[in-house]
């Protein structure tokens, strides 16, 4: 008896297997590595764009106390941006960063230096072009207020010898509620109200002045004392940053690379020593051995002692 073959089973109707799930590819690590530090750089260049359009408005400003003021307000009002580049170039440590991201890393560690001293002195900056600002105010102000008691005085001296039309027209400066009424008062009439008047102006330029100093003298120290501790806030934070980046300060960027892939990078090192090294030659051609002096051998010797 013959037993039959077992029929082919048809493979094109198997389950399919099921997909294992892949690994990120490297560019997308790299990529999620480095976004962050991409937008710390992209918001230091928005920074330095806005740096020099500010830096080109205050050159070509009027020599003016208000132009420092709103120089000084303007940077600290746009330090927040500074700040956040620090935190979103420095704050990622996912992956090691390029030699030229660890070389723009090195410069802006040190760039946070001289930018403390920068948002130092712009708060002090606020601080006394707001006392120019508030002086020439109250100077202005004290113009007009002279100006006002000085006609009044005028016409309180001349009211005797005033012609009807005359007393009518200060009576409507004075007064400008009445000038709908002077039609019906007579002459009398208006140089009473004059009479009174005069004083009463006077005591009302007197308060306002009083009151507009007291708000400005308000208004200006607000100004300036914001402005003044935010300065200082901010180089303080920035002094805390190049404290806490000294790792980046400590980095060498110019080791060479033993990857293939940095041959480009390797060949700019390269031609950066090679310029370096010519310099030094130029250098030694044009200043003379100092060694050969008994005075720099001495001062040589001292600070090496110092030093220990």
């Amino acid at each position: 008896m013959k037993i039959p073959p077992v029929p082919k089973t048809d493979q094109s109707f198997s389950a399919p297997a099921t997909p294992s799930s892949s690994p990120p590819s490297r560019l997308s690590q790299v990529l999620q590595a480095s976004l962050p530090r991409l937008v710390g750089f992209g918001l230091f260049t928005l920074f330095g764009l806005d740096v020099v359009q500010l830096a080109l408005a205050y050159h070509y400003a009027p020599l003016d106390p208000q132009a420092d003021a709103q120089l000084a307000m303007q940077l600290i009002e746009r330090s927040g941006v500074l700040l956040v580049a620090y935190v979103l170039v420095f704050l990622d440590l996912r992956g090691l960063p390029s030699r030229a991201s660890r070389a723009a890393m090195k410069l802006l560690s040190w760039a946070a230096l001289p930018a403390m001293v920068g948002f130092f002195a712009l708060g002090v900056m606020s601080a006394f072009s707001g006392v120019r600002v508030y002086r020439s105010a109250v100077a202005s102000l004290q113009q007009q207020y002279n100006q006002s008691q000085f006609a009044l005085r005028q016409a309180e001296t001349k009211l005797p010898t005033l012609s009807p039309s005359q007393a009518a027209a200060i009576l409507a400066e004075v007064d400008p509620n009445q000038r709908q009424r002077l039609a019906t008062y007579s002459p009398e009439k208006i140089t009473e109200e004059l009479r009174r008047q005069i004083p009463i102006r006077r005591k009302e330029s007197e308060t306002q002045l009083a009151q507009n100093l007291s708000r400005l003298r308000r208004e200006q120290a607000i100004f300036s004392g914001k402005y003044l501790f935010g300065g200082i806030m901010v180089a303080l934070i920035l002094l805390l940053v190049f404290e806490n980046t000294r790792p980046a300060r400590l980095e060498k960027i110019f080791a060479r690379g033993g990857s293939p892939n940095l041959k480009l990078e390797d060949q700019v090192v390269r031609g950066v020593g090679h310029a370096y090294q010519s310099m030094e030659r130029v250098g030694d051609l044009l200043l003379p051995d100092l060694s050969g002096y008994r005075w720099y051998r001495t001062l040589r010797r001292k600070f090496r002692r110092d030093k220990k």
